[in-house]
């Protein structure tokens, strides 16, 4: 049994109401945000519905203890506690005959960022999702856990939840693909992660444990009147008074002064906070605008960066009938429940220092503890991504210095019996940019001969020689692997090839037959890279029309 379903157990059984305070303080921000979005922005009303959900959970907390995904229940229940305040009103909008224009216009027109148009169809397409994949996404980017909690949480490895939760992003980019938004996984990831859940309200998750106590309190049928009453305070004061003449009990009438006092309280908080609020928004949208400027002018630099991200995103994802018989990963050594550092390997430590410190720190300060980590085949691809990306940073000695103690041994991993750690050697080899030169003929020899009929290994062995830089000895190699790959369904191989022939210029002219066949490529990325290695390699050989696909798009 997880935490969530331990705290609401404690509640149904021995009404404590001290720990269903807390499950509401831990879930208050994931409602409230998919309230807001599906409410239209209205925050008073998605203040309502966030009440009205943790009502229901407190009503059906003795079934709801007994079974795990406290927050994908959460986030189903607040899409159908949105539909129908939506509903009611509509109908008191009918009844009162009031129509209000509430898209009032600005001055000007802003160029939408990547939220602002994910935001209207993210809710439909996560529930396009299937449960296991929703509460994935939920947990990794609307709640900000790392990998070891969304597997604690999911009963699985940690190895096994970064899988589960890669799959459930690109199957979420899909269904915002058949909406008409297209949107790269990487791009996805990170927009989920900054802006899918805002902080609610100050007060709001003490109000809404207060009135789902009280409504449990009450008796089951609670929560449908609870919704009427919440739509009711938006009715004049003369229609208010003359429903609660009309027959309202006491417990509800206490229970709605409450209520109006606590938004009061709200609305006071609030004003105190807009000044600050409005700030960050500007913030957001300065940064927003230099981060479109800098994406107009390196776009290649963009898209290795994109790159480093989604090829493993799709690998895995056509690859994982074969990870069954591939990945024969000893099984995770159980963790005491508080591991100390006594518990941990020397290994172990070693990753615990890395991620503690950061490989900048680490290298300058214990370079030999960085090399015992690269050059153990069981400890690098246990490093997180933000670690490698560290690496192209570090001072160029130091970086030198590392590259001729680990390469040999990295390069070697590219024949590890695990196809993780063989593509964490590829990905490696390319961090350490030229300084891996003399990995290349390894590079080379998996992509032209496919070890072990690992394509995702392909598409890495690829990218890092785009990475390490143009050799005379890879250019035909990469032209035969082109060939190859463009009849495959996946392109995971064919981006990173492209990319990598537009490093060698006008000395790949060969490689332009092929080149033009790419760049008629369903994958977008795909086009966009062989387009890039044609300007790089012959501008002659391109149209106006395809000229025209490379010119920057908006303001």
């Amino acid at each position: 049994m997880n935490e969530d379903s331990e705290l609401l157990r404690r509640y149904a059984e021995h009404r404590d109401e001290a720990a269903f305070t807390e499950l509401v303080q831990r879930h208050v921000n994931l409602v409230f945000s998919a309230a807001l979005r599906q409410t239209g922005g209205d925050a008073q009303t998605a203040e309502d519905v966030t009440q009205t959900v943790f009502a229901d959970l407190a009503c059906k907390a003795g079934s709801l203890s007994r079974r795990g995904g406290i927050p994908g229940w959460l986030y189903t229940g607040t899409r159908f506690a949105a539909a129908k305040m939506r509903r009611a009103e509509q109908r008191r909008k009918t009844r009162e005959h009031e129509v209000t224009d509430m898209n009032a216009t600005s001055g000007g027109e802003t160029t939408p960022s990547p939220w602002q148009e994910l935001a209207p169809a993210l809710d439909e397409a996560m529930h396009d999702l299937k449960a296991q994949d929703r509460e994935a996404v939920l947990l990794r980017y609307f709640q900000n856990r790392d990998f070891k909690s969304v597997g604690d949480a999911l009963g699985l490895s940690e190895g096994a939840a970064q899988m589960r939760v890669s799959r459930a992003v690109e199957r979420l980019r899909r269904a915002l693909m058949r909406r008409g938004i297209a949107v790269s996984a990487a791009i996805l990831a990170a927009t989920l992660g900054s802006d899918a859940v805002v902080s609610a309200p100050a007060g709001l998750g003490a109000s809404a444990a207060s009135s789902a106590l009280a409504t449990a309190t009450a008796g089951s049928g609670t929560t449908v009147t609870l919704i009427k009453l919440m739509t009711m305070t938006k009715l004049k004061a003369g229609i208010v008074s003359a429903v609660v003449a009309a027959g309202l009990t006491t417990s509800f009438v206490v229970q709605h002064r409450s209520l109006t006092s606590q938004r009061e309280e709200n609305n006071a908080l609030r004003e105190q906070t807009e000044r600050l609020d409005q700030q960050l928004a500007q913030v957001r949208a300065d940064n927003l605008r230099l981060a479109r400027i800098q994406l107009d002018t390196n776009e290649l630099d963009q898209l290795r960066k994109e790159h480093l991200e989604i090829p493993r995103l799709r690998a895995q994802a056509a690859e994982l009938s074969r990870l069954r018989q591939s990945m024969n990963l000893a099984p995770a050594k159980p963790e005491e429940p508080n591991e100390t550092e006594a518990n941990l390997t020397e290994g172990e430590k070693l990753l615990k220092r890395l991620k503690d410190e950061g490989l900048l720190r680490l290298a300058s300060e214990d370079l030999p503890a960085v090399v015992r980590i690269f050059k153990d085949p069981a400890l690098f691809p246990r490093m997180e991504m933000n670690a490698l990306n560290s690496l192209p940073l570090l001072d160029p000695n130091t970086k030198a210095a590392l590259a001729g103690e680990v390469v040999p041994s990295v390069t070697d991993a590219l024949k590890h019996k695990d196809q993780w750690t063989r593509w964490m050697a590829a990905i490696v080899l390319g961090s350490f940019g030229t300084d891996a030169k003399r990995a290349l003929p390894a590079l080379t020899d998996v992509l032209e001969t496919k070890i072990e009929a690992d394509a995702g290994l392909q598409g890495k062995a690829a990218a890092a020689i785009w990475q390490i830089g143009p050799d005379a000895r890879t250019l035909p190699v990469l032209i035969n692997a082109l060939d190859k790959a463009l009849g495959d369904k996946e392109s995971f191989v064919r981006q990173p090839v492209c990319l990598a022939l537009s490093k060698f210029g006008s000395e790949a002219k060969e490689a332009v037959p092929y080149l033009l066949k790419a760049s008629e490529d369903e994958d977008p990325m795909v086009k966009k890279s062989a387009l890039e290695a044609l300007r790089n390699i012959d501008p002659n050989s391109l149209t106006p029309e395809l000229l025209k696909f490379l010119q920057p798009k908006g303001p």
